[in-house]
């Protein structure tokens, strides 16, 4: 807090995170923002992948004035913007007690201590992976920072940011789904990212792409991370450019396992 002024950052070390600037006099609610004073600004930008989506609320004569930037690119205030919003102020509201009732020194203090045990408690099912222990005490110290709770929601950064209720080029609308699943008792978070791709008849495969349009699939099993980035050739056939630890014998079968999951519910262009 510096005169009236809050500013916060975060990021999960995956390509995902944000920050935001508020001023006095915005208050939030269950649609997003409820109302600015005059002077109150929100500022806020999330990042996910290669992703970014901006967003400034100000005092508006009939009420808040709302504009978005995606990839840099103003798309029109929309029912999806007033939809990304109302999901994404609760991810601003992890990480800033803006709004909140001010706590008292021993609550902070409880709270503070109550936040370090349950991070150790992580740890400790880490299995010594450095990568997931860093991040676990990395996000636990920002949460004692910004007065977090002790919900392991507040203390660890989300996977699961609002979605981009548009994509780049032609602003055309970005499909985004997510599956979690336990596979022999490690947590895996897939992801599809998709425009103007169209799928094979049984929905296991990508038939053709038009010349914006691209699909990326990705997996994260503990620390272990497959992820393919599809575009087309110039001809529209499927072009693909893996990474990480994705075996060529297994490439196939697993692409076609999540698309296949993935298609059931998505009409004939994605």
């Amino acid at each position: 807090d510096n005169g009236g002024v809050w500013r916060v950052s975060w990021s999960n070390g995956r390509g995902c995170g944000g920050e935001a600037r508020i001023r006095d006099g915005v208050r939030f609610g269950a649609g997003g923002v409820a109302s600015v004073a005059p002077g109150g600004e929100l500022r806020l930008e999330l990042r996910r992948g290669g992703d970014r989506t901006e967003v400034e609320v100000r005092a508006g004569e009939d009420g808040p004035r709302r504009t978005m930037r995606v990839n840099g690119r103003a798309v029109p205030w929309d029912r999806a913007a007033d939809e990304w919003l109302a999901r994404a102020v609760p991810v601003l509201q992890r990480y800033t007690r803006y709004g909140r009732p001010e706590k008292t020194a021993e609550q902070a203090e409880a709270d503070a201590d109550a936040v370090r045990s349950e991070a150790e408690g992580l740890v400790r099912g880490a299995g010594g992976r450095a990568e997931t222990v860093e991040v676990i005490r990395r996000a636990a110290d920002e949460a004692v920072r910004s007065g977090a709770d002790t919900t392991k929601s507040r203390l660890l950064p989300p996977l699961e940011e609002p979605a981009f209720p548009a994509g780049p080029g032609d602003g055309g609308p970005t499909t985004i789904m997510n599956r979690r699943a336990t596979q022999q008792g490690v947590e895996c978070l897939s992801t599809l990212r998709a425009r103007n791709a169209y799928p094979t008849a049984d929905r296991r495969g990508i038939a053709r792409l038009e010349r914006d349009g691209y699909a990326s699939i990705s997996e994260r099993c503990g620390d272990r991370q497959w992820a393919v980035h599809i575009t087309p050739a110039a001809d529209g056939s499927p072009r693909y450019a893996w990474s990480g630890e994705v075996p060529d014998a297994g490439r196939e079968a697993w692409l076609a396992d999540i698309l296949g999951y993935f298609g059931r519910g998505l009409p004939a262009r994605w």
